[in-house]
């Protein structure tokens, strides 16, 4: 039998009001659980275990938590942190906020490198110039990332065809692009260079363009991309003024390697969760407290 399970304790499980993103601090881990430990005036404690993989068997005070090789966070004195495990949702289900469904914190199972392929292209500040000459070209190259974390350049090549009449098409060495592209959409400008239709649609939002469909050579799975030229009337997209063409703004790709960080805790909710490179986190359990029922005594 457990030492726990000999003792009358009460489990405080904080419920969670708001996202890991708010907290107005990062905390470490053990910044974390020494404010954890304080929200009560009762002395309390952080349920442990002797092994990673057995049932929570004793507690502790002692919060300098380091996690080890295999994921789990074990401190000073040998012991494993007992938590109760959450859903993709970072809820955990009432059935599971007992001492007996408590399991150890360990981040082996989280996505230690996950990729987040490309689907949004964004042109900002970029002037094709109101003279350049007929038959003029201007390339614009950007890096896409598919499915498999691999990076392809496509160059974009914009060829003035009239006064105020732009064709863009899209190339890539390793891929295979959509025809729309390849063959060259019409890109107009009003008379005051500003943005003004987009392969014959309106530029009424970011929308306008058609989407890009790239089959790569590789094994990788088929990007789509929504490609953002601007939109009517605003100057932060394509615009066609002046006489020297501005290419010097980069364009704007998502997508990244998303890599695990560390563990923490938020405590005020005792959200257990992981920080991940692109900024983003992920409840994946609750560090619940633990406090001794004071025994009632009769005075007479």
């Amino acid at each position: 039998m457990s030492y726990l399970s000999k003792i009358t304790v009460v489990v405080t499980f904080y419920a969670t009001m708001f996202s890991c993103q708010a907290m107005e601090k990062n905390y470490s881990l053990s910044e974390g659980l020494e404010k954890l430990l304080k929200k009560t005036d009762i002395e309390s404690f952080l349920a442990v275990a002797n092994q990673p993989f057995g049932a929570a068997d004793g507690y502790t005070k002692c919060i300098d938590f380091k996690e080890d090789a295999k994921g789990n966070f074990v401190n000073s004195e040998g012991k494993y942190l007992q938590i109760f495990k959450a859903l993709d949702t970072g809820y955990v289900q009432p059935a599971d906020q007992m001492i007996t469904t408590m399991i150890a914190a360990s981040s082996r199972n989280l996505p230690c490198c996950s990729v987040i392929a490309s689907t949004n292209v964004i042109l900002m500040n970029i002037n094709l110039s109101a003279c350049s000459p007929i038959n003029s070209s201007i390339s614009l190259p950007f890096q896409v990332l598919d499915s498999l974390g691999v990076t392809h350049e496509i160059n974009f090549e914009f060829l003035k065809s009239s006064v105020r009449l732009w064709q863009v098409c899209a190339k890539c060495s390793d891929g295979a692009i959509d025809s729309i592209y390849t063959a060259g959409i019409p890109i107009s400008f009003d008379s005051y260079g500003n943005l003004d239709s987009i392969n014959g649609n309106v530029a009424q939002n970011m929308n306008s363009a058609p989407q890009m469909l790239i089959t790569w050579n590789n094994a990788a799975l088929i990007t789509y991309l929504t490609i953002d030229f601007g939109t009517l009337y605003t100057s932060r997209g394509l615009r066609a003024i002046g006489m020297e063409p501005d290419v010097s703004t980069p364009i704007i790709v998502d997508g990244g390697i998303r890599k695990y960080i560390t563990s923490t805790v938020n405590p005020k909710t005792g959200d257990f969760f992981a920080r991940f490179s692109d900024g983003s986190n992920l409840i994946y359990g609750k560090i619940p407290v633990i406090t001794f029922e004071i025994p009632k005594i009769n005075l007479y």
